[in-house]
């Protein structure tokens, strides 16, 4: 095996490199080997076996992908590096650095308008940190930790959680033992009490009144306080609840069997009797007619939705001062997607057809198709380290009128441009075509012809014979 792999070293660095329009610079092995590179557009590629290795180079940006254990991606503004994806991610921009191992690590820190911007750590179980203000914090998971500015409080202390936690908000403190089960609120705008699941009471001063009783079947709640009419809730799940507000009344009884909502203010009115079996809305800005899973079509004054044997067929279309767009799915995972300006201009088209192929058309003029697409979604980390392994065709088009097709990994390439194309089967075949002239290689240059401005030239063995 070492010595397949040295005479391989040793072929590829006597291997015949190309020159051709433009002073371009290519080495084509492929799939073990290819290399180009365009003095004139900055632009250069180089792939190792397969998709297993990749790294680009432009004038604004660079990459490399060891696939499928690390990628790379330096752009304007920003920097990213994945490893074991979707695991491990590091990303740094103008105002904000993050690094993430799930789940063992995590590091954060916030750059956006901070003289003194907070940093998180996590080695799980270990984290510490600091916020804003200075204050350092530290913590060992479960035993003990305290942490500052962190998950909407402005204090958090745990020892042995659940045993005993107690958390600070705005001067009030709310303590919990044996989480959830007992707690206790107390403060300058907030009180509470918790003995869960039998009874717990929470209110805010002019925001908010909460309590249950025997959980989770019975609750009452009073919120926006503030208001002239505070909104309320009373449930006895799943018999009854009832929801009012200064403008709407929601009434369900036997959820899911029979649901009523009204909006006073605009004389909407909906039913789902039982839900989302059927439905039936009607007002001024919304419409509804639901049969699910047969047929069903819900309009508003900006958008519209249809579907025909859910999850066969279904289609959204919106537009507003932004802009619109509208979208077809089959089967969900089969997606058409077609997007335009608030001026009615395209902006971008994408198709999937799942398994079969993925198509995108941007108003720059870039286009690319690959199949199959066996990933049901639109993820950069997937298609980043792992999409290239289950391609077996690939096109793209930028918007100068260059396009590339790469078939089984770039064992066949087909690449054309303005007045020039070339065709490839790895190093075995090779036929251009010019301008001023073309040609036709075997083996590289084992057998060679072309035409260059009126003038014939012929190789043999790698060596000019005229």
């Amino acid at each position: 095996m070492r010595g397949v792999l040295l005479g391989l070293l040793a072929f590829l660095f006597l291997f015949p490199r190309f020159l051709w329009a433009g002073g371009l610079e290519r080495i084509n092995l492929s799939p073990f080997y290819f290399h180009q590179k365009n003095p004139e557009t900055g632009v250069e590629e180089t792939e190792i076996l397969g998709p297993f290795w990749y790294s680009f180079r432009t004038r604004e940006a660079s990459g490399w992908a060891l696939r499928p254990l690390a990628s790379f991606w330096r752009l304007p503004q920003r920097k990213e590096f994945q490893f074991l994806y979707p695991l491990g991610r590091y990303w740094k921009s103008p105002d904000r650095h993050r690094f993430v191992l799930i789940p063992l690590f995590a590091t954060d820190l916030d750059l956006e308008g901070e003289e003194n911007p907070p940093r998180h750590r996590s080695y799980f179980p270990i984290f510490w940190g600091q916020d804003a203000k200075g204050r350092s914090y530290w913590g060992v998971f479960p035993f003990y930790g305290r942490m500052y500015s962190r998950a909407g409080k402005d204090e958090i202390l745990f020892i042995l959680w659940p045993l005993y936690t107690r958390s600070v908000d705005e001067g009030n403190i709310t303590t919990t033992w044996l989480w959830p089960f007992f707690g206790k609120t107390e403060g300058p705008t907030e009180k509470g009490r918790r003995l869960w699941p039998l009874y717990g009471y929470y209110a805010r001063e002019g925001e908010y009144e909460k309590s249950f009783f025997l959980w989770p079947f019975f609750f009452f709640e009073r919120t926006d306080l503030y208001e002239k009419v505070p909104s309320e809730r009373q449930m006895f799940f799943p018999f009854y609840i009832r929801e009012r507000t200064a403008n709407t009344r929601t009434t369900i009884l036997l959820w899911p069997f029979f649901n009523r909502y009204q909006d006073l203010s605009t004389g909407y009115r909906q039913w789902d009797i039982p839900w989302p079996f059927f439905q039936y809305a009607e007002g001024p800005e919304r419409s509804s007619r639901r049969l699910w899973p047969l047929i069903g079509r819900t309009e508003t004054e900006e958008s519209s939705s249809y579907f025909f044997l859910w999850p066969l067929y279904t289609y959204y279309f919106v537009e507003d001062e932004t802009g619109g767009k509208e979208i077809r799915r089959f089967l969900l995972f089969s997606r058409f997607h077609r997007q335009w300006d608030d001026y009615g201009h395209f902006v971008r088209t994408s198709n999937r057809l799942w398994p079969l192929f993925r198509y995108e058309r941007q108003a720059s003029g870039l286009e690319y198709l690959y199949f199959p697409a066996l990933f049901p979604f639109d993820d950069e980390g997937f298609e980043r380290n792992w999409g290239p392994f289950f391609r077996l065709f690939e096109w793209i088009k930028d918007p100068r009128g260059y396009s590339r097709t790469k078939i089984l990994w770039g064992i066949i390439r087909y690449e054309s441009g303005p007045g020039w194309s070339l065709s490839e089967l790895s190093f075995l075949l090779r036929l251009e075509k010019r301008p001023q002239g073309g040609g036709l290689s075997l083996l590289s240059g084992l057998f060679e012809i072309k035409k260059d401005r009126g003038r014939l030239h012929l190789k043999l063995f790698y060596l000019p014979v005229f």
